[in-house]
């Protein structure tokens, strides 16, 4: 059973506008049980914990039920609801992938300046002990483990725009992707740098590059373990565009 009340100042921000939980009201229905891409008429089973069909809901429109529309223990004044409403279309119109329906766009890149951009991403992949070893001396089953996750990094960062929906089509200059063994603590450490010269930058490129080249040192790697970690996987710096970053 859920149960939810308003805070009493629901517009001076994002936390007191949302509705916080209590005992004082109940209430079923109205959050689906789970997410789903799937349609809700597939044959698949239900594993019996989330009832007796598949809930799909458009995430958008939940959110804006959760701000405007949750039931109340007393009813809060229309200047109330009505700004709640203005601050859910302020989150929407704050994010560039999100349009003022609440619905995703492609930003349009089109009156910026080209400019020379750079960045650099960073990634683990902990192996344990006898995988650690295997990929050392070159030993996998699948061959040479290093250059084929090099390999499939630098692919992956090309294709960023075929995977992430919002991406632009960026024409890359340059794409790196270097692998280290570190010993201490048994990992894989990935770094990948992209470049271009262009109107937006390549941060999801190098995101990308190490995520992919990490998932292939797990793939050449899991018939000899399933214990392996990919972790830390980081924007580490970026240069052009309105600002620079740099993580420390």
């Amino acid at each position: 059973m859920i149960t939810h009340q308003y805070h009493r100042n629901l517009c001076l921000s994002a936390t007191q506008c949302l509705p916080l939980l209590t005992p004082s009201l109940q209430f079923t229905g109205l959050i689906p049980q789970y997410f789903s891409s799937q349609n809700s008429s597939g044959d698949g089973d239900d594993n019996g914990d989330v009832g007796d069909s598949v809930v799909v809901a458009d995430y958008y429109q939940l959110y804006e039920r959760l701000i405007t529309q949750l039931p109340v223990t007393s009813s809060p004044s229309a200047s109330s609801v009505s700004s709640c409403s203005e601050f859910s279309r302020d989150v929407y119109t704050s994010l560039s992938h999100v349009g003022d329906s609440g619905k995703v766009k492609m930003v349009d890149v089109g009156s910026k300046s080209e400019t020379s951009r750079l960045a650099s991403a960073t990634g683990r992949v902990q192996l344990g002990g006898t995988a650690f070893q295997l990929v050392a001396e070159n030993r996998l089953k699948k061959g040479d483990v290093l250059s084929t996750a090099q390999l499939a990094g630098i692919m992956a960062a090309k294709q960023t725009y075929r995977l992430i929906p919002l991406c632009h089509n960026i024409v890359l200059t340059s794409v790196d992707v270097c692998l280290t063994l570190d010993s201490s603590s048994l990992s894989v450490v990935i770094k990948c740098t992209a470049k271009c010269h262009g109107q937006t930058g390549v941060e999801m490129e190098a995101l990308t590059g190490v995520s992919v080249a990490a998932l292939t040192v797990y793939d050449m790697c899991k018939s000899v373990s399933h214990d392996i970690v990919i972790s830390d996987i980081q924007l580490t710096s970026k240069t052009g565009g309105k600002s620079d970053f740099c993580r420390h």
